[in-house]
Order: structure tokens, then sequence, then C-alpha cells
């Protein structure tokens, strides 16, 4: 499960399988982003680089939580 905090009260998660490349790969450089489409599909993004600005808006997620990021991964069983 992947947890995002949106502020201090919203917990977003998402329950996907993930695979994680050893460190010393060679081949690290040519994988996709962890955050790859089961994640971004959900969101909806603006960027201005004049600004220096990446927002994310969330339209969706498996789960919502309310709390901060370390009360709701304490209450977890995984």
């Amino acid at each position: 499960m992947l947890l995002f905090a949106e502020g201090n009260s919203t917990i977003r998660a998402y329950s996907i399988q993930i695979g994680i490349a050893p460190i010393n790969s060679h081949y690290n450089y040519t994988l996709p982003s962890l955050l790859g489409q089961e994640i971004l599909r959900n969101w909806r993004m603006r960027h201005d680089p004049t600004a220096g600005r990446l927002e994310f808006t969330v339209k969706s997620s498996d789960f919502t939580f309310r709390g901060n990021l370390a009360t709701v991964a304490n209450k977890l069983v995984l």
C-alpha cells in the first residue's frame, strides 16, 4: 500500500503491488517511475515551469484516511 499525505489532515492510499530493483543495478535508470499510471491516472497535474510549480489534485484513491501520516500508518495492519 502506498500512502500520500495531503497536508496534515488527509492520507490517500493506493493498494498496488510494486517491485523494487536492487539499488546497485545499472538498469535502475531505464526503469519506469514508481509513480506509474496506476497512481497518476487518479490525479490531476498542473505544471507551471515559469513559477517553478508542480501541483497535483487527487481525483480518486483506493482509500482515504483522516489524520496525519504517522497516526494513520501506525493504525494500518499490513
